[in-house]
């Protein structure tokens, strides 16, 4: 039995070990088993591979493109969430699949292709329209692209558009369809029409109880009450410890010296310039000036132009030599010449604004102001973190205040708005958009972390009780109730009187002497088409409906329209041939969108995508 229990025991430690070195080799080296995350491709599409480096390379040309058009304003994040990861993956994919058409076209491209392309590149090109090489050097670097990585990926370009242009190029609308859909945009309508004011009806009084009742009953939903919570609030507000805080008056001095330069108001000093090339025609220039040529004068002789304005300037706003010159010069002096990397300049003062600088006791009060609010910020940090320990040690929110001797506010009824079951704002809120969130994202009965205010204050509280949402008694929203009566039977009427001449003017009635009997005034609208919201956007679509003569009825913000149908204007394609040339330029854009739609769906499916959204994550980690 002993040997047996020891064979049993040796082959448990076998085993406990095997088990052991396997996960050592699983966990630890399983790279060379799963693969390199790092090393893996964004996708595969096809047999044609996107590596991370050419989706980051991607990603960072729309990027800096987006971020030029922002003015700088936008960081990676946002970037992401207004979906540039899926426009630059969407655009490799395309041209993927496009390469993988290419090759089984067995499509070439000429050397003398490419080269013909890169010199007319409008990139490359300097203002007198010639290729620049140096220029072209340059794009290539900042785009982290070699020659040879732009020869192929233009030489792929040219392939994709060949492919493209051979799809497109030929496409063209019918001509009985520009035509058609011309006529149907362009046709015209002219009507006359009266409006039938709700406000016409002024004087109608309140039905009795029972009905009143009977209108709220059937709309309760209009008179909800939101859903409101009993809350247990504690604060922790620097404000209230700024007074006990205690200020030295070497804290004060010492502030003053860390600060001098917020109180020191800079000499400034208006500054021109004339910019030479080399130095000895800046000092040609001073001896004209010495001999007595002013200075206005010498400018526009140099350079053809008055002198360069730098502005008022302080000396921190000017670099090296300029700075130290210019701010040495008295007012209206001319300097000797200076260098700078833009060559030689003769620069002059005109104006002297002085600097002036606060005292101490000047800026006393608002230093001791300032320095106090940063200690009862410090204070408060400091008690934060002791309630915070006795919240994480089980305490309630009433326990940690009651031991801290803060102030409790115990809030009856509150909505997501900050009003209570009157309508009125709670008065004493913690003024941050995340208490709001708090007090209802915390279950009944549950209490909330300690939460930053981003003021230097602090919050926490219980929520003790909710009342669900749930429609108002009728006593409490009773003159609401017959004001939304007032108006629905208003708009009830006035519709009733428009149906009512419009039935008129079908059975022969003129609409203008109808106006008349009822006292409104007939108006004529301008040549509508089916695009057009003046006067009324509710009005056209019932014209295109209706036949020259006939009545149509259409509500409007004010009450019930009437018109009368009495033009229809055709359109003629043939009167028109800008209109008719940019309509068919717009269909046929359209149906090469289509085309190019299809063709891509048709590739999808030839050819299989995969994407690796966890290599994805992986590239863009690294902006």
């Amino acid at each position: 039995m002993n040997k047996l229990r020891g064979v049993v025991a040796k082959i448990l430690i076998i085993f406990l070990f095997s088990l052991l070195i396997l996960s050592f080799a699983f966990w630890g080296i399983g790279d060379m088993f799963r693969g390199n995350l790092s090393e893996a491709n964004v996708a595969e599409v096809g047999d044609k591979e996107i590596s991370q480096s050419d989706f980051r390379r991607a990603f960072a040309n729309e990027f800096g493109r987006l971020q030029r058009r922002f003015g700088g304003q936008l960081d990676v994040q946002t970037a992401q969430a207004i979906g540039l990861t899926n426009q630059v993956l969407s655009q490799l994919v395309n041209q993927a699949l496009f390469d993988q058409n290419t090759r089984e076209f067995k499509l070439q491209v000429t050397d003398e292709q490419v080269r013909a392309e890169i010199l007319t590149f409008p990139a490359f090109l300097d203002p007198a329209g010639n290729f620049n090489r140096a220029l072209y050097e340059q794009t290539l670097a900042s785009s982290r692209m070699s020659e040879a990585e732009f020869v192929a990926n233009l030489r792929a370009d040219i392939a994709r558009t060949q492919i493209s242009s051979a799809m497109t190029d030929g496409v063209a609308p019918p001509k009985q369809l520009v035509d058609k859909l011309y006529r149907f945009q362009n046709e015209t309508r002219i009507a006359d029409y009266l409006l039938v004011k709700n406000s016409r009806f002024e004087d109608l009084a309140l039905p009795d109880a029972a009905e009143l009742n009977s209108f709220y009953e059937e709309n309760k939903n209009r008179y909800m009450a939101p859903d409101y919570r009993a809350v247990t609030l504690v604060q922790l507000r620097p404000d209230g410890l700024v007074p006990d805080m205690a200020v030295s008056e070497d804290d004060l001095r010492e502030e003053y010296q860390a600060r001098i330069a917020d109180y020191t108001v800079p000499e400034r000093r208006t500054v021109r310039q004339i910019l030479f090339p080399s130095e000895a025609e800046a000092l040609a220039g001073l001896d004209r000036l010495t001999e007595g040529l002013s200075y206005d004068a010498l400018a526009e002789d140099v350079t053809g132009e008055p002198a360069i304005s730098l502005g008022t300037v302080s000396q921190d706003e000017l670099t090296g030599d300029m700075a130290a010159v210019t701010f040495s010069l008295a007012e209206g002096e001319i300097s000797t010449p200076v260098q700078s990397p833009f060559g030689w300049h003769l620069m002059q003062v005109t104006k002297i604004e002085k600097g002036s600088q606060k005292s101490f006791d000047q800026v006393r009060g608002q230093i001791e102001e300032n320095l106090r609010r940063s200690k009862a910020i410090d204070a408060t940090v400091d008690l934060a973190n002791q309630v915070d320990d006795e919240l994480g040690g089980g305490a309630t929110v009433a326990e940690a205040a009651n031991k801290f001797s803060l102030p409790i506010q115990t809030i009856a009824s509150l909505d997501r708005e900050g009003r209570d079951n009157k309508g009125e704002l709670v008065d004493n809120l913690p003024q941050t958009p995340d208490f709001l969130a708090v007090a209802f994202s915390t279950a009944v009965g549950e209490q909330s972390l300690l939460v930053e205010t981003g003021d230097g204050g602090y919050f926490m509280l219980q929520v003790t009780s909710e009342t669900p949402a749930s429609p108002r008694p009728f006593d409490q929203v009773e003159t609401q109730v017959g004001d939304a009566w007032i108006k629905q039977e208003q708009a009830r009427r006035a519709e009733e009187l428009a149906d009512d001449l419009a039935g008129k003017v079908d059975a022969g009635a003129a609409l203008g002497d109808l106006a008349a009997e009822v006292g409104l005034d007939v108006q004529t609208t301008p040549a509508l088409t089916r695009a057009a919201s003046d006067p009324f956007p509710e009005l056209t679509g019932s014209l295109f409906d209706a036949k020259v003569g006939a009545a149509v009825v259409a509500s409007a913000q004010e009450g019930t329209l009437v018109a009368v149908l009495k033009e229809i204007i055709p359109a003629n394609p043939n009167t028109d041939s800008d209109g008719v040339a940019q309509l068919r330029e717009q269909l046929k854009q359209s149906l090469q969108g289509d085309l190019s739609t299809a063709y891509r769906q048709g590739l999808l499916d030839r050819y299989q995508v995969q994407v690796n959204p966890q290599v994805v994550d992986s590239a863009l980690a690294q902006f």
